[in-house]
């Protein structure tokens, strides 16, 4: 580990340690400079108070190389013995000596520890003060056991992340596609710096300058070669939930230059291909739902007179307005109204508008947008996320309540189809509930299991699958029942599970005959979740 590193690990040591001393971010170099005796320190603090400050620097240092040598030892016997709860006794000693090298353990526990002479005393021990210090963790691993000391993985220190990349790597259970985080080297430019930049970019590039300066930080250096190539990036994101939601995000080579940034509410910008109309954008003319170019242009110069001197300078202005759809507005499921206000034939702003006019963002000349989407499609969060394993019953209530609601939404957001929600989705189908002459439930479900089993899924883990059911009655001369039979559980797998076991199958019965109309199975193993049919 390198000197800058070491600067780095006693910085947020003395952080965590000293919290109210944390309002002036200079004191440990003064510290060290007076333990020194050096003369430009202007405050006096007692000798006592130095010593103490550096000892308790040291000290947290300490326990970041004790913890790190707690992690790897936890890591090396995981390998080697598998699943925690298969580790024997002297495996279990072997960590607690590890932990009580690297001073984590309470005093009375190391006492404890230090007195107990046999090694059945040690094994005994080492089970009781194991149990306690993962009493709370559901599953006992690397990765868990690195969670309970750290917080959540983005906070985690990059020297941390590091190691169980790491980890990962030395043991063989590193995946290609898995990221692989990196500590930089000396010609790389440091965290700190990487930072810096993403902050000055953003400032220059986007017009909400003091939410940037006042927004937190997190910075990670990572190889991630499927996504960025094989050369690592650092990656920043500066956030405050106080001022906005989501991160401002920058993408910097580890030489320093900027890869791309974005905004909470944009896709990614490329550094150094700011184009006023996208190249891939498709340019369509207004039709029966949008403003028109003179509507579009009125309010664009009634917008543009309330924005700092413009109004003094409109005289000699020109505007242009193109409709277009693109993937970086409204996901390319709406098209928007991009204008652009030039004055001696420079651009100086523009405007982003909905295909009704309304304001979505503005960016002077050189500043990108940092809305890049309407937000009030407020419809879909008003639906329950358990839709799926409602019962027939309340699919049915949904359908009488929602379907009008919905209908009536798409009159007034023309485009709201085009995005496809899966709340749209599902206001198509009417849902209702099986009559006299229509099969039962559960004469459904057997029916389904039968053909399923009939396609060769195992009998025996049949009945583990969880089952969402639906009575569609969109065609009432036709109901159908749709079952979604879903993958089995895992706990419920074993070395012989065939690969059905991972895949969800639907099958579409008609609901008065019981005859078997398909079966699709999805798998869930699948990226693109492609669907295989058969049994057409």
């Amino acid at each position: 580990m390198n000197k800058r590193q070491d600067v780095e690990r006693i910085r947020r040591a003395l952080d965590a340690s000293l919290s109210g001393l944390q309002d002036d971010p200079w004191l440990a170099q003064r510290v060290v400079a007076a333990a020194k005796g050096e003369k430009k320190v202007k405050k006096k603090i007692s000798v006592g108070l130095a010593v103490a400050l550096v000892l308790a620097i040291l000290a947290a240092t300490a326990l970041a190389v004790g913890m790190t040598r707690y992690f790897s030892s936890f890591a090396a016997l995981e390998n080697t013995y598998g699943e925690y709860e298969q580790w024997p006794g002297s495996a279990k000693v072997e960590l607690v000596q590890t932990m009580r090298e690297s001073e984590l353990l309470s005093q009375a526990q190391a006492k404890g520890w230090d007195k107990a002479q046999s090694e059945r005393e040690k094994e005994k021990l080492a089970e009781q003060i194991l149990g306690d210090y993962f009493e709370r963790l559901v599953n006992v691993d690397t990765y868990n056991v690195m969670l309970q000391q750290l917080g959540q993985f983005e906070d985690w220190p990059q020297e941390e992340k590091a190691l169980y990349s790491s980890l990962l790597i030395e043991y063989g259970v590193q995946k290609d596609d898995w990221p692989v985080y990196l500590m930089p080297e000396q010609g790389d430019m440091q965290q700190d710096e990487a930072i810096q930049a993403a902050r000055e970019i953003l400032c220059e590039k986007f017009m909400a300058n003091e939410r940037i300066k006042a927004a937190n930080a997190r910075a990670t250096f990572l190889q991630n070669a499927m996504e960025y190539g094989e050369a690592p990036v650092w990656i920043v994101e500066l956030t405050e939930p106080n001022l906005f939601s989501g991160a401002y995000r920058v993408i910097l080579e580890r030489s320093g230059e900027v890869r791309s940034y974005d905004a909470p509410g944009t896709l990614p910008y490329t550094a150094g291909k700011e184009e006023d109309i996208p190249a891939d954008a498709e340019i369509v003319q207004p039709g029966e739902y949008d403003l028109s170019y003179e509507e579009i242009e009125r309010i664009a110069w009634d917008s543009i007179r309330e924005i700092g001197d413009f109004e003094t300078r409109m005289q000699r202005m020109t505007l242009d307005a193109v409709f277009l759809y693109d993937e970086r507005y409204n996901d390319g499921c709406e098209p928007v109204w991009l204008v652009s206000f030039k004055e001696n034939g420079a651009q100086v702003y523009r405007m982003l508008f909905g295909y009704d006019g309304a304001y979505i963002d503005g960016a002077f000349e050189g500043c990108e947008f940092e809305r890049t989407a309407r937000d009030d499609w407020e419809i879909d969060a008003k639906f329950d996320l358990d839709f799926a394993y409602y019962t027939v019953e309340e699919k049915a209530a949904f359908t009488q309540k929602w379907k009008p609601l919905v209908d009536a939404y798409c009159q007034s957001h023309p485009y709201y189809p085009n995005y496809n929600s899966f709340w749209y989705k599902a206001t198509r189908q009417v849902y209702g509930v099986p009559g006299d002459g229509d099969i039962s439930q559960e004469e459904a479900t057997r029916i389904a299991k039968e053909a399923l089993m009939e396609e060769g899924l195992r009998e025996e883990t049949m009945d583990d699958r969880r089952i969402a059911y639906t009575f569609d009655v969109t065609d009432p001369e036709q109901p159908i029942w749709k079952l979604m039979l879903y993958p089995v559980p895992f706990e419920a797998r074993d070395d012989a599970s065939p690969v059905s076991d991972h895949y969800s199958y639907q099958v579409i019965i008609d609901g008065e005959t019981g005859s078997v109309l398909h079966i699709y199975c999805n798998s869930d193993m699948s990226p693109d979740r492609k669907i295989t049919i058969f049994n057409m």
